[in-house]
Parts: structure tokens; C-alpha cells; sequence
């Protein structure tokens, strides 16, 4: 297309890090059911599945229920929020995302579809548009700025966790403050429920844990190998 306006630059989304850490989530009335949805989707997104389930539920509380009608866009192709454009959840009904264009393509979305991930990240134009299909379809909306104070607050407040939890670990004393940094930072959340089995008897070891939340229970071998 000629002389169009130009495309906004790509950007990421400054934080101050003090605001960050004493940054309070909105938090919007749902039922359990919906909380639980929510969850299982999110904690499936790879830009919610560093969380542990005490964070996932500030993510869950702060999203926001919208209701779009066939034929209506949730958003268009193109669409530039500065203030921050929404990431969705859908939760019932279809709908297309269209990626218009000398190759137009379209992907279909149903329900448990996540579509504005791009645009949560970072400070750019809508790359596709998104039109509802069925009659109605019901998502769940978060917006960047508070995604990204959250995103911020959240790894503070961990790194200085497991800053915390690693001072005491025997083995680690040598690290400098530095590599204890870098390590806490390393950290993934690991659910585990009852009966999973962490670490096998005889196997090479590949993961190293700090327990966080929980109990185990840790079962010896005699000299045969029996436990």
C-alpha cells in the first residue's frame, strides 16, 4: 500500500520497579467455576505457566469479562492503544483471527483459544483482527499495563523469596551475591500432588528443589536396594 502512515515502532514497556513492587491487582467478582477455568487456561499459556498457583489466582482476579455479538471485531487489524491493548481469553463461541494482506490468513479460534499475546508484550499495532463468528462469545480480557505491573511485582517479590530460601542452603554458601541473583531468577515453580514421585531411586539427578508449599516424604534404600 503507498503512502500510508508509517508503522509505529515495536517497543517494550518501562516499569519502575518500586511502583512494580507495591503495585496492588485489580480484583473483579467471579464465581469459583470461572476461577477454576481461568486457571487451568492460564497456567497452560506460556506466558502464565512461570507462575505458581498463589500468582495465577492475582492474574485470574484481575481479568475482566466482555461480551461480543456476531459480526462485531474485538479488535482490528492495525488497532494502536498506547495505554495498552488487551490479551483474551475465549471461553465460549468462535470466532476468526484474519491477517489481512497480499496472503490473507485466517485461524479459527473456539473455546480455550488465547489470541493479543504479541500486544500484551509489547507496545505495537495489532498484527491481526479478530471477528466474532456464532452468535456470541464470552472472553476474559487483561490489559498490558497491568499485566506488566504484575509481571514486574510478581518476579521481585520472588527473586527476593528464593534470594532468601538459597542463603540457607548449605552447599550454595560459596556463591556470591551475584550468582545467588542469577539462581533465584533461574527458579521454576513445580506443582507436585500426592503420590507424584520427584525424584526416582538410582536415576541421575536433574533437578534440584526447594520446597516452597507442602510436605514429602523421603523413603531410603538398604544395602540390596530395597525400600
Amino acid at each position: 500500500r503507498g503512502g500510508g502512515a508509517r508503522r509505529k515502532t515495536v517497543s517494550g514497556f518501562s516499569v519502575d520497579q518500586n511502583a512494580a513492587t507495591a503495585f496492588k491487582a485489580r480484583v473483579i467478582s467471579k464465581s469459583q467455576s470461572e476461577t477454576d477455568y481461568l486457571i487451568e487456561v492460564l497456567a497452560n499459556n506460556s506466558l502464565f505457566a512461570h507462575l505458581d498457583d498463589r500468582e495465577l489466582k492475582i492474574v485470574v482476579d484481575a481479568v475482566q469479562r466482555e461480551v461480543y455479538r456476531k459480526d462485531e471485531w474485538i479488535y482490528k487489524q492495525g488497532d494502536y492503544d498506547e495505554e495498552g491493548d488487551n490479551f483474551y481469553v475465549l471461553q465460549t463461541g468462535t470466532a476468526s483471527e484474519i491477517v489481512e494482506g497480499e496472503h490473507e490468513k485466517t485461524r479459527k479460534l473456539g473455546p480455550n483459544s488465547t489470541f493479543g499475546e504479541t500486544e500484551l508484550m509489547y507496545c505495537a499495532p495489532r498484527y491481526s483482527g479478530v471477528k466474532v463468528d456464532s452468535a456470541e462469545v464470552v472472553v476474559w480480557g487483561l490489559d498490558r499495563p497491568t499485566y506488566t505491573q504484575m509481571m514486574a511485582g510478581m518476579a521481585a517479590k520472588k527473586r527476593e523469596k528464593y534470594y532468601e530460601f538459597l542463603t540457607h542452603v548449605p552447599f550454595l554458601k560459596p556463591l556470591t551475591h551475584e550468582e545467588r541473583v542469577q539462581l533465584a531468577d533461574a527458579l521454576q515453580p513445580h506443582r507436585a500432588k500426592d503420590g507424584d514421585l520427584l525424584i526416582e531411586y538410582g536415576e541421575e539427578g536433574q533437578w534440584f528443589y526447594i520446597i516452597i508449599e507442602g510436605a514429602i516424604e523421603v523413603f531410603g534404600r538398604d544395602k540390596d536396594g530395597k525400600r
